[in-house]
This record gives structure tokens, sequence and C-alpha cells, in this order.
């Protein structure tokens, strides 16, 4: 049987979003129009990594950029609760705030399918995960490789191929194929888990009056 994201009496728990995908898959823009189309409602919760800063990344909205003795501190302090270092060593962690629940902000984040089922098993959150498609390995490879053309795109690929194999754990997959439907089928998505949560918040809030009308009736 499902546990219930509430019971009578209690609130809901605050919503968190995982979005995840392959690297050129359309992440970033998926974090972006969330963040911008539901703000306030929706804030973005940047993880910890020790890459270097990309051209347009911002500090602290992006990404936190720390070095790796910092990185070491954080994960020590259990700040970081979780980490994953990626195929060129580069190493990112995910904030404590993300499985903490306590203030009523929906919390949105980018982390891959080893963070995403960490969270699942851990946060006081509903976590919420949407999977980013490709529309094909030769777009992506394209995509790749405009961003990083000095990748080693075999390593790359290999590496796609695993996290697309998670895909089917995640509660949404959106192609990312023609940027119009796509965003309109991550709004959808995020809509329909806000909708919800509005429909559980006055369901429990207001469940004594309707068990005693039900009761009469």
């Amino acid at each position: 049987m499902t546990q219930p994201d509430a019971l009578p009496g209690m609130k809901p728990k605050p919503l968190l979003f995982v979005i995840s995908g392959p690297s050129g898959s359309g992440k970033g823009t998926a974090l972006d129009f969330i963040e911008r189309t539901f703000a306030p409602v929706i804030t973005r919760s940047p993880t910890y990594t020790t890459r270097a800063r990309r051209n347009g990344e911002r500090d602290g909205k992006d990404y936190h950029y720390v070095d790796q003795a910092r990185f070491d501190e954080l994960v020590a302090s259990k700040e970081i609760f979780e980490f994953t270092r990626t195929y060129n060593d580069e190493l990112y962690g995910s904030p404590r705030r993300l499985i903490m629940a306590d203030d009523e902000h929906h919390l949105l984040v980018e982390l891959d399918f080893n963070g995403f089922h960490r969270l699942r098993s851990i946060s006081r959150r509903k976590v919420i995960g949407i999977f980013i498609m490709p529309p094909s390995i030769d777009e992506l490879s394209k995509r790749i490789l405009a961003r990083q053309p000095e990748t080693n795109l075999e390593r790359r690929l290999h590496r796609v191929s695993e996290q697309i194999a998670h895909a089917w754990s995640y509660d949404y997959i959106i192609l990312n194929q023609d940027r119009e439907e796509f965003l309109r089928r991550v709004r959808c998505c995020v809509e329909a888990e806000l909708f919800r949560q509005d429909g559980i918040g006055f369901l429990t809030e207001h469940w004594h009056t309707l068990d005693v009308t039900l009761a009469r009736s």
C-alpha cells in the first residue's frame, strides 16, 4: 500500500523537485524555467561542486563552487550529506537542506540518479523526480561536443546509457525535442504536483469538518 503524503490533521510534506538527465539534455533550461515560472512558491537549492564554473553560470545560483579542501570540510560537518564523483574526478555534493523540512517552501534541485534515490529514502520532503530525455544520441553528442569540444565522447556516452537506465524510477520522463512543447510539459508536471499538494492541504485542514458532514449524510 502506498504511504499517504499526509494524515488527517497533519500538514502535507513540502515538495522537492529533482531534475535529472544526461549532460546536454536540457536540465538547465528546465531548472531556469521552473524557477522563473513558479517563484516564489518554488525555490532553487544549488548543490556544491569542485568543478570550474562555466560561462554564464552563477555562483550560489547554479552551484556553490568550492575547492577540494572546502568540499571535504562540508562533508565532515555533514552540510553535504551525499556526493558523487564524476568520470573526470569532479565532485558534486547535496546540501543538508534537501533532507530537512524546516520551512514550507518547495525546493528545486539538479541531481544525478544516485542523489535522487538517496533523497527518496531519507528526505522529510515529498520528492518528485523529473528525468529529461534528449531527442536522440546523435543530437546529444552534438550538444556535448559543442559545450566541451575536448571531452572524451565515448566515456560520456557510456555515462548517458547508465543514466537513462535509471529513468524508469522517476515520476516523469520528458522528451526535449521541441523547446516550446518541452517547456509546456515541464510546466504541466510541476503544476500537477502543486495542485495535488493544494488538495491534500485542504483535505487535511478540513478533515474533521468533512468527517462529521459525511457521518451525517
